[in-house]
């Protein structure tokens, strides 16, 4: 496998992501019967990407260039909270993807309570 580490830019992300954030908002806003304040959302997210630091890490194939593992890495920078590394005394968390059975079925199971009805804050759609 090829491995390839690095950390993110945040300035050149949030340039790259607001387009996406004015899209996402637009439904957000949709689905909450338009209360939300867009400024104050755009103004969230600023803050919680400059308040981290995000390592990526990914392993893909030599041969056929698929990704076996995505690592993401968040440190916090502004944490009050108490350190979750007891070592480095840092507050971090790590997300670990990993990938195989390429090109298989698969199966999602929908989020159903004893009744059949779908759980709370689950919605289902399909794509067309």
């Amino acid at each position: 496998c090829y491995h390839l580490r690095g950390i993110l830019d945040t300035e050149d992300f949030l340039v790259w992501f607001y387009p996406e954030w004015k899209t996402s908002f637009a439904l957000m806003n949709e689905m909450s019967d338009g209360v939300l304040d867009f400024d104050e959302g755009w103004e969230t997210i600023q803050t919680i990407y400059r308040s981290q630091e995000a390592v990526y890490e990914y392993w893909f194939g030599k041969d056929d260039y698929l990704i076996r593992k995505q690592v993401r890495l968040e440190r916090d920078l502004t944490t009050d909270l108490p350190p979750v590394d007891d070592i480095t005394g840092e507050s971090t968390r790590q997300i670990t993807h990993e990938y195989y059975d390429f090109n298989e079925d698969i199966t999602v199971d929908v989020p159903l309570d004893e009744s059949g009805n779908l759980l709370d804050g689950w919605m289902v759609s399909t794509l067309e």
